[in-house]
């Protein structure tokens, strides 16, 4: 990787333009069928002012990029629609992955482009009482952008050759009693979100070492997120949410996990009206009701295996809304 040492302050400008063009038409009220193009232009200009100044600006200029995409969708029966897309993905480094704590501009920097293709089919009740929606996809990125850290714990950026993104995405809700005053419970509603990911680098190779076939750094392989909303007299309500997470590839070479765990966060809460439009919003919870021991926000690629940040054991907090 060819990275240039620029002065310790510089001035970083980005300039991005794009043409876009868009078709979207309806046939007999049940498919629709969408189409659009992009071209996109993007370039970025550095120039250090600190402690030697350069009034002239060196320019990094990308190749302009066309970005196609191709939908439909399909409504099957009143309650069930099919959808499909195909599409190209472009994106640019930011302005802090070009410039990162490092204080180095990294001129070699490439965007990450791909395509991604997805079909789903969605599912739901005459009453809207049930709901369901699930679909799969696959993405094939090049030149994936990673985070890397050097031995002061500075962090910069490098492009990791392809990655193989592919996964199942699913949620399903429904009111097992829907909302009724004249209960005890007046409304009982469960939801559950599942996201499966096999990501793979593809041709990726670092300072002599070859992480083809290695999992994606930072990403977990499952997730599911359940939810329960109790709905009690006098607006009272009570929500309780429980996250699972599966352990996460923190290196490339992938010989560091964070353990999976499972988060379990609760809020009782109640609302009045007063004054006539003022509401009143009373809540209490508690959050890691389990104490798991666990990190957030880990710093991937850490140099000298720093890559954990704790998470708050048990805590609990409170708090007043006043909406006018």
């Amino acid at each position: 990787m060819c990275r240039e040492r620029n002065k310790p302050e510089t001035r970083l400008k980005n300039y991005q333009h794009f043409y876009f063009v868009r078709f979207s038409g309806d046939l007999a009220k049940r498919l629709n069928i969408e189409a659009a193009l992009s071209l996109n232009y993007y370039k970025y200009a550095y120039k250090g002012l600190f402690p030697e100044t350069n009034d002239q600006y060196q320019i990094v200029d990308f190749k302009p990029t066309w970005m196609p995409r191709v939908a439909a969708s399909y409504l099957i029966t009143p309650a069930i629609s099919w959808r499909a897309s195909v599409g190209r993905g472009f994106s640019p480094p930011t302005a802090a992955e070009v410039r990162s704590s490092d204080k180095i501009i990294n001129t070699a920097l490439q965007p990450e482009t791909g395509w991604n293709k997805e079909t789903g089919v969605r599912w739901q009740s005459s009453s809207n009482r049930f709901q369901l929606d699930i679909s799969v996809f696959s993405y094939r990125m090049q030149d994936a952008i990673v985070r890397l850290s050097n031995e002061n714990g500075e962090e910069f950026f490098t492009n990791a050759g392809g990655v193989k993104q592919r996964g199942v995405e699913a949620a399903v809700s429904a009111w097992i009693l829907q909302p009724d005053t004249h209960r005890f419970i007046n409304g009982l509603r469960l939801s559950s979100n599942f996201t499966w990911s096999h990501f793979r680098f593809d041709d990726y190779r670092d300072n002599g070492n070859n992480y083809s076939g290695n999992k994606l750094t930072g990403v977990p392989g499952e997730t599911v997120v359940s939810g329960m909303h109790i709905l009690f007299p006098k607006k009272f309500s009570f929500y309780l949410q429980h996250n699972y997470t599966s352990s996460i590839p923190l290196n490339d070479a992938n010989t560091a996990y964070a353990k999976r765990y499972h988060l379990v966060q609760s809020k009782l809460s109640w609302e009045k009206s007063i004054f006539g439009t003022t509401r009143l919003q009373l809540f209490a919870g508690i959050d890691n009701l389990l104490n798991e021991n666990y990190s957030l926000g880990n710093d991937i690629n850490a140099f000298g295996g720093r890559y954990y940040n704790a998470a708050m054991p048990r805590n609990y907090y409170m708090g007043l809304n006043v909406q006018l």
